[in-house]
């Protein structure tokens, strides 16, 4: 079974409470004061912008993936026999 970096774990979980932490706002603030009608008005561009940041970090991954593919099957990525 693969290992998870903590930092990764941490980061998830930050998020999560983050989310929460907004969900909560919302409710007992923005609505009670009748700022916000709907969760549109907080949650889903924060929600749009963490799933964005993770497309382009998935991309980002691939493409420096594909960069090492292409050294090492040039014989420039790996060097053996040190």
């Amino acid at each position: 079974m693969a290992t998870v970096d903590p930092a990764i774990l941490a980061l998830f979980f930050g998020l999560a409470v983050g989310l929460l932490i907004l969900g909560i706002i919302e409710v007992f603030v923005l609505r009670g004061l009748k700022i916000a009608e709907s969760p549109k008005h907080i949650l889903y561009p924060v929600i749009a912008n963490i799933l964005t940041l993770l497309k382009a970090l998935k991309a980002r991954r691939e493409h420096s993936q594909s960069q090492g593919r292409q050294a090492t099957a040039s014989g420039k990525g790996t060097q053996t026999g040190i």
